[in-house]
């Protein structure tokens, strides 16, 4: 059976042939037009190919040619999330560089702050926890030291383990060498692995980076220590302790090929259920989220979908 989009394509093919009929006196110009012409049939059909074919939602490409690529595509929805919504959560510090990398391919640099490449995310950066065990982070992060130096980032996290799970492998929480400030709070974080076949950095459409595939993988490679969430997982010397925060480490292989990543985030914006989200935005120190009280309903307003309820704002 000949697709109804061909016979569009050898509608449009007719007309042309036909149009050209009135330049045949002059063979210069004809030939202008028809060239013309065949190149606009030729982007025609391209378009009509590609709106025709699916997204394949691992290969780092543009399938269908609606611009979105992979996981970012809706049409992946159903490969790329196998789980229920848990709880949802926004970056609360994403105006500073919450992502960052050692461009040295020996991961040699000493200083984080001098040496390290550091990007912040322009907007909001998501972050949502599924009830099979996933985690995954999306959203767009730009270079503090240049605007064109972007990427469009998905990162799943996957096998979903408590401290007993997590210490029953053998495996360590991370601390700095001169002790974390929320050590004690170990046993309370959820430890994740990074799903390798499922995270990817994409450069972002327009910039520097548009083109570039970047795969991103678990580090340390041998999976002693994990992505934490919870309060207090960034763990450094001075971070406070009842900060929600995720905290991980990755590598890097494809446009950008590096052993060392590094990522932590404090993270606000925190929903359960069906509650509507709601950005705290660190704007009084120590409260994180907000959340609804114990008891409270919470309602739907008719006209505008949105849900509301007596929330308050808690420090953990």
């Amino acid at each position: 059976m000949v697709h109804t989009s061909y016979i569009k394509v050898f509608a449009l093919f007719l007309g042309l042939a036909v149009s050209s009929l009135g330049y045949a006196e002059n063979s210069t110009v004809f030939s202008t037009f028809f060239h013309k012409n065949i190149q606009l049939l030729k982007t025609n059909l391209l378009k009509t190919q590609l709106s025709e074919m699916p997204e394949i939602c691992d290969n780092g490409i543009d399938d269908d040619g609606d611009g979105l690529i992979d996981c970012f595509d809706p049409d992946c929805s159903a490969t790329c999330i196998t789980g229920n919504l848990s709880r949802s959560f926004v970056s609360s510090s994403s105006n500073y560089g919450f992502f960052s990398y050692d461009p040295d391919p020996t991961c040699a640099s000493e200083d984080w702050e001098l040496d390290w490449t550091k990007f912040q995310a322009p907007e909001w950066f998501h972050m949502e926890e599924y009830d099979d065990g996933s985690f995954i982070m999306h959203g767009t992060i730009v270079s503090l030291t240049d605007s064109n130096d972007s990427w469009d980032v998905w990162i799943r996290l996957h096998n979903k383990r408590s401290w007993a799970e997590w210490s029953a492998l053998g495996r360590m929480f991370y601390e700095p060498s001169t002790g974390g400030n929320c050590s004690a709070n170990h046993t309370t974080w959820d430890y994740y692995e990074t799903d390798e076949t499922a995270s990817r950095w994409f450069g972002t459409p327009g910039s520097a980076n548009d083109g570039k595939i970047v795969t991103i993988g678990h580090n340390p490679t041998d999976f002693s220590k994990g992505v934490q969430v919870g309060f207090g997982a960034n763990n450094c010397e001075t971070c406070s302790c009842s900060s929600f925060n995720v905290r991980g480490w990755y590598n890097m292989s494809g446009d950008l090929t590096l052993p060392c990543g590094d990522s932590g985030s404090v993270m606000s914006g925190y929903e359960t259920a069906n509650e509507c989200n709601v950005y705290n935005g660190d704007f009084e120190d120590g409260l994180d989220y907000w959340d609804a009280y114990d008891g409270v309903a919470v309602t739907n307003d008719a006209a505008s979908g949105s849900s509301a309820g007596v929330i308050n704002a808690d420090n953990g």
